[in-house]
């Protein structure tokens, strides 16, 4: 518990508005679609900041689902994750408008090799998200059972979201720490948890499952006009941005906004979710602001963000109530 009082001379009250996600959010930056030299692969690419190159190292690559390259929601995806995490993200188009089978596992895997190419020239740390068809891409690109290539992964972590086919023999020759999301509707993982459970980075592992959400509910499923659904593509962003931070920070590359802690106060059964910009905050500035949500709450990943976004560049303590309880 935290004490109820902050030892700070000034604090400024903000209320905020921030409209809810959409398909058609302008706020986020347009990726563009380009070829990479030397290679018929197209990829969809977005920077999240223009700086991106020169103040992160880190950079996603994003594996749709079996709907392929050119569907809005997961484009969406790929944006909002630039903005948020401000890294690059590049979505390469595997199917090449052929049928599903013709991307075989030894062309993924080349294609992954020719992205990773052009990456590396501004980026040291790669990582790997994908979506059902996708998620499974990403197991064998996490480990070394399937890769002619690499005997060790090139990526720091992965991500499986509603990941289709994800199985034991894969989780077996896993070499990089992993976050599994999945829908209500999606198979278990129990046998999964169990093989990466015996892993040396198998603590850094982890699960969640969205019981009242169907299979592709954040990529091509994606529903934007049920709160439900927006409310569990906002908890998805936050979650994915927090383990991405978690599992850099782990290594010694930390690189974006500081994350909050969600506390309670003495005395109260008042949560608050807590930011602080600068270590020395209470010493070499006393101003404090209290951000008063919208009308979506306390779990919002864009309100968070915007805390996290004014307390780092202002360094300041900035702390929001949780007034809905």
């Amino acid at each position: 518990m935290f004490p109820t009082t902050i030892p700070l001379c000034t604090i400024i009250i903000l209320a905020l508005y921030i409209s809810s996600v959409d398909a058609q959010n302008s706020s986020y930056p347009l990726g563009t679609v380009h070829g990479l030299e030397g290679s018929d692969l197209n990829v969809y690419d977005v920077a999240g900041d223009e700086n991106t190159t020169t103040t992160n190292k880190v950079a996603v690559i994003v594996l749709y689902d079996i709907r392929g390259f050119n569907v809005t929601n997961t484009r969406l995806f790929c944006e909002r994750l630039a903005y948020e995490y401000k890294i690059r993200v590049l979505m390469p188009d595997f199917f090449r408008n052929q049928p599903t089978a013709a991307a075989t596992w030894p062309r993924v895997e080349q294609d992954l090799l020719t992205v990773n190419t052009y990456l590396s020239q501004n980026y040291s740390k790669l990582a790997v998200i994908g979506f059902c068809w996708g998620g499974l891409r990403v197991m064998k690109a996490c480990g070394n059972g399937n890769n002619n290539s690499w005997t060790m992964t090139p990526y720091f972590t992965g991500i499986s979201i509603h990941g289709s086919g994800l199985n034991v023999q894969d989780a077996e020759v896993l070499q990089a720490p992993m976050l599994f999301i999945r829908a209500g509707n999606d198979p278990p993982l129990d046998n999964i948890t169990a093989v990466l459970d015996q892993k040396p980075f198998g603590s850094e592992c982890e699960y969640k499952v969205y019981e009242n959400m169907r299979h592709g509910f954040v990529s091509a499923g994606a529903n934007y006009s049920d709160p439900a659904n927006v409310a569990a593509i906002d908890d998805v962003h936050l979650r994915v941005r927090t383990y991405l931070s978690k599992i850099l920070t782990d290594d010694g590359n930390s690189t974006t906004y500081p994350l909050g802690t969600v506390h309670g106060l003495e005395g109260s059964d008042l949560n608050v979710y807590d930011v602080a910009g600068d270590e020395n905050r209470e010493t070499i500035n006393k101003v404090a602001v209290i951000v008063l949500y919208d009308i979506r709450g306390f779990n919002v990943t864009n309100t968070r963000l915007f805390c996290e976004r004014l307390a780092y560049e202002y360094k300041i303590r900035v702390l929001m109530p949780d007034f809905f309880r």
